[in-house]
């Protein structure tokens, strides 16, 4: 079990970031999930659901300073590809999903904004949800939550 990760607020210029092939996740609700190596990718990795099972999901625990953020998912997108929730203490902050099973693009804009969060520790859920009937699994780079306001 991992421990609580806490980035310094720079003036919300800093952005929390989860950088999963050098931050392992604190804890795993379900699935498996592989980090790798990936030099055909921007940030030469990548994190890869190789479960392929909808409700697969891992866990990290974050300090946020309170604040309003916008949330953004790079993710490689390809017609095998699932569906990415993100979830802030059990609640769905980007609505019904990042939408991965499409043509494949490099890094689209996922993004949600005007997300609001209290000040304190707080735990951050990736949840991904197969493209109904495709069983296909959820590839990302990095999430990070920006501090607007």
């Amino acid at each position: 079990m991992g421990t609580t990760t806490i980035l310094k607020d720079v003036g919300g210029a800093s952005p929390i970031v989860i950088f999963p092939l050098t931050m392992p996740p604190d804890s795993t609700g379900q699935g498996t999930f592989t980090a790798t190596i990936d030099d055909g990718s921007s940030l030469n990795s990548g994190y890869g659901q190789s479960s392929a099972d909808s409700g697969d999901n891992h866990s990290w625990n974050f300090y946020f300073a309170k604040g309003t953020y916008t949330l953004r998912a790079f993710c490689i997108t390809a017609a095998n590809r699932g569906i990415l929730k993100i979830q802030i203490d059990g609640v769905t902050v980007n609505d019904s999903g990042y939408d991965t099973n499409i043509a494949a693009t490099y890094l689209p804009d996922f993004s949600t904004a005007n997300i609001e969060i209290s000040a304190g520790s707080h735990t951050v859920t990736l949840l991904c949800d197969t493209k109904t009937g495709t069983g296909y699994a959820t590839y990302f780079e990095m999430i990070s939550f920006e501090r607007t306001a």
